[in-house]
């Protein structure tokens, strides 16, 4: 994975692509006609680079406002889009200035990430769901939000109005169980009205669902389309909507003005993009400006297109991306847009302002698949927190083992919270009870790794010698030491997967007890290798050790991972939840607490 120099230098490509710009287009299926021109001057934007990410941290117990009453919605009818020119009723005053704004994102699990204080008031992260979440919509204050499933399921938080869902809620089983509406396609996309007492959710047929004060104008279920309707926006005045296909296709209706489609781009004035029988990547979410008069498209790609007033003031398009683009947002002015990837990644053009991102965290153990901008009160892009973001629940009580428990098989009482090895106690060894002590842990299993370095009063090597930092020089141990770590950590990674097991989150275990060079800055490389390649893999992973034994090993570096603090059986576990290491989060400490005893280390999660 690229590093976080790497990251920002990818947002600062971005300052010779050329504008993608919409000409005029009919709508698709033949309705709507085109009500204005759109510019083709292409510019050189200049995205404001910021920080490349920031580790997302803080309050992570889950909350949810109680639901108890579910109001059914009108069944989706087919209806042809709305030609208006553009919406007419007066427009409400935009909630939160330029300089506030901050933004939030969410995570297919469910899982919440704040940037810019804007408040945090609970997630569904640590909740088993019966599909995984699709959108998320704000309160127009920023006090509150929902979060939406895939089977029509609603979270409300804060302040957010809990108004009805699809997907009929069973105190029995997880939120969002069975639905009380059979759906021909999932939900894709959910949107609140200008006075947040109602919302929208958009399926990918096209069918259209709404809630409290929000009216139904119109959909395309039970219509062909031509693709997948993939994000909606509203009219200022909420009475009106757009939806948005993967090809394109745009479909108004109410008050929603017609203002152009991707249908027909001419490529030869659209660098980036070409026409929409063959776009480079899919559009996969949409933004209004602030006067209903214009709108923007978001390509996987980054590319973005531009209608009616929507200005262009930027894009990813053309540039290499660590990730897909899945969602974006347009400042109160209309004046910029942000992209969010799904690593996290979020990239500011025009007015917007860059808050922070978890693009190089590596703490997402699921993507990011929808953004939006809401009212915060910080400027300072280091200020992200995250609620519902960690493996574990907080509180959570676990054990966990490895060779030494591999004689008796005499493991633990089942826990939410198992931590296994891999290794037979040191690196490029295999535990060889790991199966049967997985199969204790079940699906609460994370792995963890023995760390070390090659005994330097031998020869190195060949795994040091050569690998992924080049060729060494006999004497060049942080070159040796980042080839050797790397190895490492492909040999366990390939044999837990070759015994069957891909599990996304793991651990280096840093120990004064095995065996490191005389040098802080070649552990440190070696350690950064260890890293560097499960990064690779989509694994998440964090160092176990102590601040002691890290300092003598590693010395002042600080790779900013999770970090799972031993403490010697410490009683006290919430009070060192507060101690780290790595300059990252500390989501576990080994303590003694209630349900363990002296043959087996117990954890808690912070």
């Amino acid at each position: 994975m690229p590093s976080s120099l790497a990251r920002t230098t990818a947002v600062w490509g971005a300052l010779c692509i050329g504008a993608i710009v919409a000409q005029p287009a009919e709508a698709l299926a033949g309705t709507g006609t085109s009500t204005s021109t759109s510019t083709s001057t292409v510019v050189s934007p200049t995205p404001a680079a910021g920080p490349a990410a920031t580790t997302a941290s803080g309050s992570r117990s889950p909350t949810t406002t109680t639901t108890t009453t579910t109001t059914t919605p009108a069944a989706p009818t087919t209806s042809a889009p709305t030609t208006t020119s553009a919406a007419t009723a007066t427009v409400p005053k935009v909630s939160g200035t330029v300089a506030s704004t901050g933004y939030l994102m969410a995570t297919t699990h469910g899982a919440v990430l704040s940037y810019g204080n804007v408040p945090l008031s609970g997630s569904v992260g640590t909740v088993t769901l019966a599909a995984p979440v699709v959108g998320i919509a704000a309160t127009p204050t920023g006090d509150g939000y929902w979060l939406a499933g895939a089977d029509g399921g609603i979270f409300s938080f804060g302040a957010a109005r809990y108004s009805g869902s699809i997907g009929q809620l069973d105190p029995s089983t997880s939120p969002g169980g069975a639905n009380s509406i059979a759906l021909n396609q999932p939900i894709v996309a959910v949107s609140t009205t200008w006075d947040g007492k109602g919302y929208w959710l958009a399926a990918a047929d096209g069918g259209i669902f709404a809630f409290g004060d929000a009216g139904y104008y119109g959909s395309m279920g039970g219509t062909k389309l031509a693709g997948a309707i993939v994000g909606m926006a509203p009219t200022p005045d909420s009475h009106g909507y757009w939806l948005v296909g993967a090809d394109g296709g745009i479909f108004g209706f109410g008050d929603a003005g017609y203002y152009g489609s991707a249908s027909q781009l001419n490529p030869q004035r659209a660098p980036g993009g070409t026409n929409a029988a063959n776009l480079s990547t899919p559009i996969v979410a949409m933004a209004a400006t602030p006067d209903g008069r214009g709108y923007w498209f978001v390509a996987s790609g980054g590319g973005i297109f531009t209608f009616g007033d929507a200005g262009f003031f930027g894009s990813m398009g053309l540039t290499a991306l660590a990730a897909p683009i899945v969602g974006m947002g347009a400042s109160p002015d209309g004046q910029g847009y942000w992209e969010a990837g799904a690593d996290g990644g979020v990239f500011s053009f025009g007015d917007a302002p860059f808050r922070g991102s978890d693009g190089q965290a590596h703490d997402l153990f699921y993507p990011v698949d929808s953004f939006v901008a809401a009212p915060g009160s910080g400027t300072d892009p280091g200020n992200g927190a995250s609620e519902g973001l960690d493996r574990y629940a907080t509180g959570a009580e676990g054990y966990d083992i490895s060779w030494p428990q591999c004689p008796s098989g005499n493991f633990p009482p089942p826990a939410a919270l198992a931590v296994v090895g891999i290794n037979n106690g040191h690196a490029m060894s295999t535990n060889p009870c790991f199966a049967a002590e997985a199969a204790w842990a079940g699906a609460a299993m994370s792995i963890y790794m023995n760390a070390d370095f090659f005994d330097t009063s031998s020869p190195p090597p060949p795994s040091a010698m050569k690998g992924p930092a080049g060729t060494c020089a006999s004497t060049d141990l942080v070159c040796q030491g980042y080839n050797y770590g790397w190895a490492s950590a492909a040999y366990a990674v390939n044999a837990a997967q070759g015994l069957g097991y891909f599990v996304n989150l793991w651990w280096l275990d840093v120990e004064r007890g095995n065996n490191w060079s005389g040098s802080p800055s070649a552990n440190a490389s070696d350690i950064q290798a260890m890293l560097d390649y499960l990064h690779s893999q989509g694994i998440v992973v964090g160092i176990y050790s102590t601040s002691y034994q890290w300092g003598i090993i590693a010395g002042s570096f600080q790779p900013g991972v999770p970090n799972w603090y031993a403490t010697g059986m410490a009683g006290d576990p919430p009070f060192d939840c507060n101690k780290g290491f790595t300059g990252g989060p500390t989501w576990l400490v080994q303590a003694s607490w209630s349900g363990s005893n002296g043959n087996f280390d117990g954890d808690f999660a912070c």
